[in-house]
């Protein structure tokens, strides 16, 4: 296989069908299993517009529809390599082809940009945290005497939005599995309102430990532990300070293995004696303040590439047709 040529794996997975076609970019040459077709595009086609053709949502619902039914009930859908060539495609003249593969290489270069941009502030955002947070300046304070448990419990069924802790955040369940997953009825649900602190005992040494900052009220399951600031701490410091690596680094030593690897079993009673080095209110704030601008930046510009993405996926749906 040479540069500029096509790799088709045949055998590819239905569920992550934007895989299955590649060009040859990063290298002169290379060689690839058997599994693979290889290809080059005759003088008539435009690479660079085959390139997005293979991300479209014609191209992938055109090989599912020539894929035995038994491939697809098994999420692989392997094509013949007679059937692959001999599928028909409609494609527009040279010169449209040109076009319209130049306006969508400069949608994919700013979406590769924009994703360094983020990636750039991530790093920016994890290195203020760090320096500014993990230090020795200030007096040793436990986490008891920064947190006071808050148990606040639903009266009645859907009383409130059921919410979800993450690694990553805090989000409704609509918003994060499409559908909620919740109890028929969550009477009995803990109550969570905006600025407290929400954990999974099971998952927090992975960093599943959040800032309500989203969601004036909502409900999560009774298998959370929910905490306030108490008064004179920088509620953004603090909740900051909670997911930096050494804090998760001391959730680990006061965690259990439990019944699996990722679940392990939190000692209440140690984690609030765990100590962190908190600076003046007014260093509390000052350093709240300057990281949470980079992530007010990081969240806009991951809201920009959202955008950037439903809008190369509205081109490869509306010009390769």
């Amino acid at each position: 296989m040479f540069n500029g040529e096509f790799a088709y794996n045949k055998s590819y997975s239905a569920e992550y069908p934007w895989g299955a076609v590649k060009r040859l970019d990063l290298y002169d040459k290379g060689a690839l299993s058997s599994l693979y077709i290889c290809f080059k595009p005759k003088d008539t086609i435009e690479s660079d517009y085959l390139v997005h053709y293979f991300a479209s949502p014609k191209w992938h619902q055109g090989v599912a529809n020539i894929a035995g039914e038994g491939a697809r009930n098994h999420g692989l859908l392997n094509i013949a390599i007679q059937d692959y060539f001999n599928t028909i495609h409609y494609i527009p003249k040279d010169v449209e082809q040109r076009k319209i593969g130049d306006f969508l290489n400069i949608i994919e270069e700013r979406i590769q940009i924009q994703n360094k941009v983020i990636e750039d502030l991530k790093k920016l955002k994890t290195a203020l945290e760090e320096k500014c947070i993990s230090g020795n300046n200030g007096r040793l304070t436990r986490l008891g005497d920064i947190l006071e448990e808050r148990i606040e419990k639903s009266t009645q069924n859907n009383q409130y939005e059921v919410l979800s802790s993450t690694v990553n955040g805090i989000f409704s369940q609509k918003e994060y599995f499409n559908k909620e997953i919740a109890s028929t009825d969550n009477t009995g649900y803990k109550v969570i309102r905006r600025g407290d602190i929400v954990f999974s005992p099971q998952n927090l040494w992975m960093g599943n430990i959040n800032y309500n900052d989203r969601f004036e009220i909502g409900i999560v399951s009774p298998s959370y532990k929910i905490f306030s600031i108490k008064a004179g701490f920088d509620s953004r410091y603090i909740a900051f300070m909670l997911k930096t690596k050494r804090a998760l680094w001391e959730y680990s030593l006061v965690s259990e293995q439990g019944a699996s690897i990722v679940r392990r079993n939190l000692n209440l009673d140690s984690f609030l004696e765990i100590g962190f080095f908190i600076p003046s209110p007014k260093e509390q704030k000052e350093i709240g303040d300057t990281i949470s601008s980079v992530k007010e930046k990081l969240l806009l510009e991951q809201r920009f590439l959202k955008g950037l993405n439903r809008q190369k996926q509205s081109l490869l749906s509306n010009l390769l047709i």
